[in-house]
């Protein structure tokens, strides 16, 4: 099977095995205004400040939490809060088990391709730009489908940070971030 053939099928594997079902679309700035019972485009630079240290509790919770085995390969690690340049930055620490990461992906590989695929194969594919580009946008799908994060990333002054952290020697660590400003351009 040429390795073009087979990087597709990884491709397409890593955003279906790492994201679940894909992401709906966000949530209305109408819809989170009623949500809430607020108008959130309103909200003087003040209030958005004020209004992002009220989210204090939604880090304090993920940090309670953690750490927090949330699949085969990935642990939360916690989370912050912060404002800064005018935007309200919810941050999440993952830790992500690198060998049990490319097991998942060889085996869900593997079985779409209908033949054994090296486990050096699929590990070669992250070394290239679209192994990494699908890897990300996987994470971004995974952020995207929770509902709180969505409702975060729809007020238009906010935006979720997923920090990853790969044990192993063939990622390096890198960070999504999710905004409905960066998702409308």
């Amino acid at each position: 099977m040429r390795k073009s053939v087979i990087a597709t099928v990884f491709l397409f594997t890593a955003i279906t095995v790492l994201s679940g079902p894909v992401a709906a679309a966000l949530p209305t700035v109408a819809e989170i205004n009623a949500k809430y019972d607020m108008d959130i485009e309103s909200l003087t630079p003040a209030e958005q400040v004020a209004f992002c240290d009220n989210l204090q509790v939604i880090a304090d919770e993920l940090d309670a939490a953690a750490p927090m085995q949330l699949d085969e390969a990935t642990v939360l690690q916690g989370g912050d809060i912060r404002f800064t340049g005018g935007t309200c930055v919810l941050g999440i620490n993952y830790d992500v088990d690198e060998a049990k990461l490319f097991e998942l992906l060889q085996q869900s590989v593997s079985s779409r391709a209908g033949q054994d695929v090296p486990l050096e194969f699929v590990q070669a594919l992250y070394t290239e730009v679209q192994g990494v580009g699908a890897l990300r946008q996987a994470l971004q799908h995974n952020i995207l489908s929770d509902p709180t994060f969505a409702d975060f990333i729809a007020i238009p002054f906010m935006a979720v940070e997923g920090r990853y952290r790969f044990n192993g020697e063939h990622l390096e660590d890198f960070t999504v971030v999710l905004s409905r400003e960066l998702l409308e351009e």
